[in-house]
């Protein structure tokens, strides 16, 4: 069994060396370095049987996403076979998914996620908001990319397909990925905006949904911080001027 476990055995060249934390470097210069590497079979005489799961989680959970994409291209280069499979084969339960999660680029496991969510009865709508809510606009197109490049569907339209009013739309959205990704805080844009959120809201009879997409979905998250905060001020004191005879 040709596993991650078992490169410790090369002394500090294989796998475990080249993806070292903090340090990338370029697998394919290494292993023309190190003469008799380049041949999967000369490898694999050399690697003891059984998997070594202590090893697999010290190495898997202590690289980068960058990193642990480095190990996968070596070792189908080493071994050629993908290093998923293999770990599929000789893994199970929550250990083989937290392992099989961790080989995966974060774009890619959203993309996962977000099928999971839709696929079959009902949706996660919970999955859904934790995803597409967190993203930054990059995470966002790279999801989007993934997601039809996996599965040969477009998100935006499975999105739309499961999911329904307002829900959807402020979704739909958050799909475009044209967030202002900024730091800065507009104290005065912040009150402007929560104040259009409670006209849009509480104070009228319905919602006005376009207003909540276009605050949502495209101000900063320091600048809806504020707005929220600005928010109470404005429905506290709506309320107060309501009660008074």
């Amino acid at each position: 069994m040709e596993l991650l476990g078992k490169l410790p055995s090369f002394g500090g060249s294989g796998l475990t060396d080249v993806c070292r934390p903090g340090k990338l470097v370029n697998p394919v210069r290494q292993l023309s370095r190190r003469s008799g590497l380049t041949r999967s079979q000369q490898v694999e005489q050399e690697l003891p049987s059984g998997t070594d799961e202590k090893a697999i989680i010290e190495i898997l959970a202590n690289r980068s996403s960058e990193q642990r994409q480095e190990i996968k291209q070596k070792y189908k280069t080493m071994y050629g076979k993908d290093l998923d499979s293999v770990l599929k084969s000789e893994l199970s339960g929550h250990f083989e998914k937290t392992a099989l999660a961790l080989l995966d680029r974060p774009c890619e496991f959203d993309a996962k996620e977000l099928r999971k969510a839709m696929k079959g009865a009902g949706t996660n709508e919970s999955l859904l908001i934790q995803i597409l809510c967190t993203r930054a606009n990059q995470q966002i197109r790279n999801i989007k990319e993934s997601y039809k490049k996996l599965f040969g569907r477009d998100l935006e339209a499975d999105v739309n397909s499961e999911t329904s009013g307002y829900f959807r739309k402020i979704l739909i959205s958050l799909l475009q990925a044209n967030r202002d990704e900024g730091l800065e805080v507009n104290k005065d844009l912040a009150g402007q905006d929560a104040k259009r959120l409670y006209e849009a809201g509480e104070a009228r009879w319905g919602t006005e949904e376009s207003e909540f997409n276009v605050i949502l979905a495209t101000r900063n998250y320091m600048q809806l911080r504020a707005t929220f905060k600005a928010y109470e001020i404005v429905s506290i004191k709506e309320v107060e001027i309501l009660g008074r005879p």
